[in-house]
Parts: C-alpha cells; structure tokens; sequence
C-alpha cells in the first residue's frame, strides 16, 4: 500500500470511533476527547504524505499520533490551583466533574461501565481501553506497554477481573 492508496475518508470511518474512545476512556472527559480527536485527524491530514507503509500498518501510525496527541495534550494543558485557594478562577479549573460526565450518559449499562471504569487503575483503565475500545491485539498492546505477551495476557486478566467486580458491586 503506497500513500496514493491510503484515502483520508477511508482511515477517518475506521479509526475515528476508535481515536475519539481512547481519548474519552483515559479523560473520562468528552469535550476534551472530541477536540483531541479533531487535532488528531487534523494531524493525520497534514502529515499523510509523510506516512510509511513500509514502517507500520496505517493503525499503528494513527495510534503514535494519538498517543503524541494526548502527551501534548497533558504537557500544555496542565493547570495550577493557588495555594491559598482565593482564586476565583478556581471553579473554572475543576468546572468538568466526574458526576457532571455520568450524568450525561444515558444508557445505564453505559452509566455502569464508565463508573467502572473510572475506578480501576490508570494501567488497567489503558489496557481495557486498548483491548476492547480500539481492538488492538495483544502483540500490539504488548508492544507499547514494553512487556512480553503472556504477561500482558495476565494482566488484562486482572483487569477484566477488576471491571467486572466493580459492574458487579454497583448492579450491571
């Protein structure tokens, strides 16, 4: 496949229902996932022409974008809350809640999984998402987390275990 073959439209439909849940599932925050989104096709726009089929499969060259997306998201997004708490601009810094998020999803086993969700572990929270939101395989998602695949395998294990046992405490 050369970058003639590679058809912007095409790559949007496949991934970006994928893109826009790795973002959502590691913020837990949707108007920042849908912009994040957005700068990433915008990225993939811009630089197509740079892609290399012989390096990667057009998937794991939008997840690098995703991931580096993200990372500049976290560096320049950082926010800093006085000390002393006098701000006013406070409010505006935590205006976005977790509850404010639940709240808007309908569908309650929706409601439930993103409860869960919210409660496992950063790790374990990225590993499902990998897994079940963007369905990479396990030599994939082995990959970017530098380990060997069994133990990847074991600790999607845990993971599914521990997602299972919130939906289960809170009646999935």
């Amino acid at each position: 496949m050369t970058n003639e073959n590679i058809n912007l439209e095409e790559l949007y439909r496949e991934y970006f229902s994928k893109v826009y849940n790795f973002f959502f599932y590691r913020l837990l925050h949707k108007e920042n996932a849908e912009d994040l989104t957005e700068r990433t096709f915008l990225k993939i726009a811009e630089h197509l022409h740079t892609y290399d089929p012989e390096k990667s499969k057009p998937g794991t060259w939008i997840w690098q974008i995703s991931k580096n997306t993200l990372v500049d998201f976290y560096r320049t997004e950082r926010t800093t809350v006085p000390l002393d708490g006098k701000s006013k601009d406070v409010e505006k810094i935590f205006s976005v809640s977790f509850e404010e998020q639940y709240a808007q999803i309908i569908k309650p086993e929706r409601r439930a999984l993103y409860a869960a969700l919210f409660k496992l572990p950063e790790r374990d929270r990225t590993l499902v998402c990998y897994k079940y939101l963007m369905g990479l395989n396990y030599h994939e998602i082995a990959v970017k987390f530098q380990m060997n695949e069994s133990t990847l395998a074991s600790a999607l294990l845990r993971a599914r275990s521990k997602l299972r046992e919130e939906l289960d405490r809170h009646g999935d």
